[in-house]
């Protein structure tokens, strides 16, 4: 972002690729972070809880 923050912008599909169907998007999350490895660590932790809460 401009003021120097990240945010945490992704996707989450079926399968191993992006290939499978969307089955989760977040575009434009409220959350900033100071730096990308705290925002990726956001999205890792985000993502391994809401597919643990959204099985196929």
């Amino acid at each position: 972002m401009d003021n120097g923050k990240f945010m945490a912008c992704f996707v989450i599909h079926e399968g191993k690729d992006s290939n499978g169907k969307l089955r989760y998007q977040r575009k434009s999350p409220t959350n900033e972070f100071d730096s990308e490895d705290e925002a990726v660590a956001y999205i890792l932790d985000f993502s391994g809880d809401w597919i643990d809460q959204n099985p196929l």
